[in-house]
This record gives C-alpha cells, sequence and structure tokens, in this order.
C-alpha cells in the first residue's frame, strides 16, 4: 500500500523535523476528505502541493470505484441556471462567514461543503472540486459577488452582467426563467458516510500516528517494522526529530537471563506478562497492544530504579512467547513472579516473601542496634565523681604506706 512520502514537499533530505511529521499527517487526512468528495487530481495538486498520482488515484477508488471525474468546469457553470446561482450565492455567503478570521485551508473547503450539502437545492449537488473553484474564481475577481438592494441576499454574478436584483435567485426577475442545462457525460459523485471516510482515515494514517508513538516510547526501527510493517525507513529518520539523536544500531545487548538477576525485576516481568496475556484478551494487537501495555507498565512502575525501557519490555513478549519464561506463584504469599524455563519450581525465592524477610531482620538490627546504644549511655548516679576521687586518693595513700613498711 503506497503512502505520501513522510517529507517535506519541497525537500528531499533525510532528516525529518517533528513539524515536517505533523504536516505529513495533517495532509494525508486533507488527502481522504478531498477524494471523498469528487476532488480532482489539479484540484489536489493545487491545494496540497507536490502528491503522488498513483497514492491520490488508489484513495479514490476506495470510495467511487472506476468513477471517472468530471472534466473542469467554465465559470458560466455557476451561474447558468437559478438553481446553481442560489447555491453559488450560499456556498459564498457560508464562505465569508468561516474565513472571517483566518485563512481558506482543507479543513475550511470540508467543513463548508458539509454545510452546504445540508441546505442545498440542486441536484446533482456541487462536488468539493467545483466549490474550491468557485471560491477560487470569487476571490480572484474572476465572479463578482454583489448584495441585491431587495431582499439584501448575496448574489454571484458574472463579470458582463449588471444588476443584483435582476439576477437574484430569491427575488430577482430570472428566477422563472427557463435556461438550457449542459448536462455532465461523469456519473454524478455518491458522496461516502462520515463513517466510511473514518474508516479509510484510519486506513492510511493510523500506521503513521503508530509509528510516531513507537519512536516516542524509543523503539529502534526494527521494533517499528515489526509492529508497522514498511515503516522502518521512516522511524529511521523520526529518531532524530523526535529522540534529539540517531537511532541505535546492532542487536539488542540482553537476553531472558537479564528478567530474573533481581527480585525486583521479576516482579516487574511477572506484571507485564500478565497485563499482556488481558490486553490480548481484549483484543488490542500489534501496535496498539504493545502501546497500551508500555505506558501501562511507565505509570506503574515510575520512578523505579530498575524500570525497564520499551526494548527490554518486548523482550518479555518475545521471551514469554517463546516459552523462556514462565509465571508461577508463590504457594506462601500468592503472589506471582517469573523463572526461567529450565528452573524448577521453589528453587528461587519469591521476590516479595525475600524483600519482606529482609525488611524483618532490618528492623531486628535497629532495634538492636537502639537498645544497645541505650544500655551504653546510662546517666552516672549523684556522687560518682566525688566517690571516684576518694577511691583514687586512698589507693594512692595504700601505696605510700606499703613503700615505708618495706
Amino acid at each position: 500500500m503506497s503512502r505520501l512520502t513522510p517529507t517535506t514537499t519541497e525537500s528531499d533530505e533525510d532528516g525529518l523535523q517533528l513539524d515536517d511529521v505533523v504536516r505529513c499527517i495533517s495532509r494525508e487526512i486533507d488527502l481522504i476528505h478531498l477524494c471523498a468528495r469528487g476532488a480532482r487530481i489539479p484540484t489536489m495538486k493545487m491545494v496540497l502541493g507536490k502528491v503522488s498520482e498513483g497514492h491520490i488515484k488508489e484513495v479514490y477508488r476506495l470510495f467511487h470505484g472506476e468513477r471517472r471525474g468530471a472534466k473542469a468546469r467554465s465559470l458560466d457553470f455557476f451561474t447558468e441556471t437559478v438553481e446553481r446561482r442560489k447555491d453559488s450565492s450560499a456556498i459564498v455567503g457560508l464562505y465569508r462567514k468561516l474565513t472571517r478570521e483566518s485563512v481558506a485551508d482543507v479543513a475550511t473547503y470540508v467543513m463548508l461543503h458539509s454545510k452546504y450539502l445540508a441546505e442545498r437545492s440542486v441536484d446533482p449537488a456541487f462536488d468539493i472540486d467545483e466549490l474550491i473553484h468557485l471560491v477560487c474564481a470569487v476571490e480572484s475577481g474572476d465572479l463578482k459577488v454583489n448584495r441585491c438592494p431587495n431582499c439584501g441576499s448575496v448574489v454571484v454574478m458574472s463579470i458582463d452582467e449588471i444588476g443584483a436584483e435582476k439576477h437574484c435567485p430569491l427575488c430577482g426577475e430570472a428566477r422563472n426563467a427557463k435556461s438550457r442545462i449542459r448536462q455532465s457525460t461523469a456519473d454524478p459523485v455518491v458522496f461516502p458516510s462520515e463513517e466510511r471516510i473514518k474508516q479509510v482515515i484510519d486506513m492510511f494514517v493510523t500506521p503513521m500516528r503508530n509509528a510516531l508513538e513507537l519512536v516516542r516510547c524509543g523503539a529502534r526501527p526494527p521494533e517499528v517494522e515489526q509492529y508497522v510493517p514498511g515503516y522502518q525507513s521512516f522511524a529511521r529518520k523520526l529518531w532524530p526529530a523526535v529522540l534529539g539523536k540517531p537511532a541505535p544500531q546492532g542487536p539488542l545487548p540482553f537476553n531472558s537471563l537479564f528478567y530474573v538477576e533481581k527480585g525486583e525485576r521479576r516482579r516487574q516481568t511477572a506484571f507485564v506478562i500478565k497485563l499482556f496475556a488481558r490486553l490480548k484478551k481484549s483484543g488490542l494487537t500489534d501496535a496498539e497492544l504493545v502501546l497500551t501495555l508500555y505506558r501501562a507498565y511507565q505509570s506503574a512502575f515510575h520512578g523505579s530504579p530498575e524500570q525497564m525501557h520499551f526494548s527490554r519490555i518486548r523482550g518479555i513478549i518475545h521471551f514469554y512467547l517463546m516459552s523462556e519464561l514462565r509465571l508461577v506463584r508463590c504457594p506462601k504469599c500468592r503472589t506471582s513472579y517469573v523463572i526461567l524455563k529450565d528452573e524448577l519450581f521453589g528453587e528461587q525465592a519469591c521476590p516479595c516473601c525475600k524483600a519482606f524477610s529482609i525488611a524483618q531482620e532490618d528492623a531486628l538490627v535497629r532495634k538492636t542496634v537502639q537498645r544497645s546504644s541505650s544500655i551504653g549511655m546510662i546517666p552516672p548516679l549523684p556522687g560518682d565523681q566525688k566517690r571516684r576521687r576518694l577511691l583514687r586518693k586512698s589507693s594512692g595513700e595504700n601505696a605510700v604506706l606499703g613503700t615505708r613498711l618495706s
């Protein structure tokens, strides 16, 4: 499946800026809306810039099959009947309300076309291609807009027409006039529902968003390729723009032994495996599953000294599916933890029981230290210093007496 090239329209640089990524996703959504509402390829290129014609045809075929688009309309098309002049005048009035404080873009055209379809009077209705050409003709001065002096409504007129009151589709003299309508040889556009448009947007835009979110979580380009096929090179270009450094190269520097070296790692790995099984049972798959899993892990173990990055979390899933890691339950505290496939149950101590035992030993040691320090700091009895001096004095006199007697 082809897609828009995830670079700027005027540059073929290897690197991407974050603004380019956002612009690329937004442009893909705009292209889908234009295709759904019947825009022609030249109009899309005029509005979006450089776009692949093959990709446009692929998206267009999802909405309209093999329908051939109508030829470009002349300016007389918008004023040749009362109904078309009425619709043209309504479109211009809505357009002026929507662009009072902003410049027109694809989102404005899409909103304008949706509002117009709710109150159209001509059948078949103008498609978005005709709407854009009408707005551009009014903005460039190829069609003029006046206000009827009788009813105050907006009237779209050609350059050589004079007198808005004569051509007003509501109260003018020409509202009952008959004119020859040129029939188009193309099939009328069948506008798809909003649900169908959303489905196609998800088909083309969701992989881009998933690749961006995976890179934000720290996924390497091969890991992005695993969950979003075809986006490895896109992820490699995203790394400097999103994370500020080149994508890492080479194999991942760890194996299944990493997850059982410490008790805290065993506990976190058990949490990831249990949550993975629960999310998989709920129906999540691929990028959506691993993104939800990683965000839940970060929320649960934020600030932990043994917190693992995205590649290690993906490694847990890999080793668990390959049966390299097994999930067991402690019979004493009923806590789940992991062991290797060649380890026997009970050979390794439960991390929670072990942590509780260490905490008890530390508390006992602290209590013993406090007791011994309190015994050594008993205050002396009253008169203790005087008694000590008398003892030293008497011992000195006894020593002198013994010397004399000898």
